[in-house]
């Protein structure tokens, strides 16, 4: 076996394991001021294209503030910009039904969202690398049972919904 391959498949492994227990991986709480604001339901956030796009773009505001001034800035800022640019942006169901989480696969590592409109409670999570292919990372996570479904969605539109929310902010 080559060893790329080898390599490939370990990493495919700490990946699922980071985010097939989420309650046992290194989460850390998010402020989600304006997830809660928006108070809409798993099922609102993930009905159609546009409220999944509307979903990572408020969940990726909501963890910009929490990440604020402190260490993790810099590198949750690129890895979520590399995700949006590398068009590596997904949303995702999980706990049955309970949980919609975005996950954004960077150059050099992963964001990892999660948000329970239900308790108002999110966590995200930085996970050290990123797969070179995050569809087929999609699929071995939504196989191992980390997701009940998931949606790719565009990097580009994300990014652009932010734009006419800063826009209109006047920023």
């Amino acid at each position: 076996m080559k060893l790329r391959k080898v390599i490939g498949i370990l990493a495919a492994a700490v990946m699922l394991a980071a985010f097939a227990q989420p309650a046992l991986a290194d989460n850390m709480s998010m402020n989600t001021l304006v997830l809660k604001g928006m108070d809409r339901t798993v099922t609102e956030w993930t009905s159609s294209k546009n409220n999944r796009e509307m979903f990572a773009c408020v969940a990726m505001v909501d963890l910009v503030l929490t990440v604020g001034d402190t260490s993790y800035k810099d590198t949750v800022i690129a890895a979520l910009s590399s995700a949006m640019a590398a068009d590596k942006c997904y949303v995702s169901i999980s706990n049955g039904g309970k949980t919609v989480s975005t996950l954004f696969f960077g150059d050099k590592n992963t964001i990892v969202i999660f948000y329970s409109p239900s308790t108002d409670y999110g966590e995200w999570n930085l996970v050290n690398g990123s797969p070179s292919d995050a569809a087929a990372m999609m699929t071995e996570l939504k196989d191992s049972g980390a997701f009940d479904t998931y949606y790719k969605v565009s990097g580009a539109n994300v990014l652009q919904i932010l734009q006419q929310v800063s826009a209109s902010l006047g920023n």
